[in-house]
């Protein structure tokens, strides 16, 4: 009977804790996931010069520079957020949006033509720094290792819940019937 009272207990005191500390932690990860999502909007804007130079951005040490920073603040918030995966899982699907919006605006041969990185500035001969021009190419890379999330998507299951997909686009379904591996998938 004394070990059934003192377990009550120590689940009462747990149960209370938790009831105290987790809407703190929530609170704290919305403020993080907050912060996170608005540092990558700033690098893009800084990079971009709030969007107006998004077919390669305008050669500027400054803005390279800054957008970077930004880019790093991001990496060091989302490593804060934590005990909660709907907002870890929040966080990525931000940063993938992000990761291609910096993709598209750097990855066209034609967006960086050759010497981008030194460039005249009033007469004056300057540079893109080297470490900030990493961190946002590599920022913009899908990361290796990380799993892509279409490889676990059954497209035949999709298909055969919602056959209307291919009654309704003509072109899909065309495009479908010349791939070898759906041509005997497809009715």
């Amino acid at each position: 009977m004394q070990i059934a009272t003192v377990t009550i207990s120590v689940l009462a005191v747990i149960f209370t804790a938790l009831g105290v500390f987790l809407p703190g932690w929530a609170r704290r990860n919305d403020t993080l996931l907050k912060q996170a999502i608005l540092s990558l909007e700033r690098a893009y804007e800084s990079l971009t010069d709030k969007g107006q130079h998004i077919a390669g951005p305008r050669a500027d040490r400054l803005n390279w520079l800054t957008a970077a920073r930004h880019i790093e603040d991001y990496k060091k918030i989302k490593n804060m957020i934590s005990f909660s995966r709907s907002h870890k899982l929040l966080c990525e699907g931000q940063e993938e949006y992000w990761r291609h919006q910096f993709y598209l605006c750097l990855n066209k041969p034609s967006n960086l033509p050759g010497g981008y990185f030194e460039y005249q500035d009033n007469g004056r001969r300057n540079r893109i720094q080297d470490v900030s021009a990493i961190i946002i190419h590599d920022f913009a890379e899908w990361p290796q290792g990380k799993a892509d999330p279409l490889d676990t998507v059954d497209a035949v299951e999709i298909l055969e819940k919602n056959p209307i997909i291919l009654k309704r686009s003509i072109s899909l379904n065309a495009y479908l019937r010349t791939l070898p591996d759906w041509k005997d998938k497809i009715e």
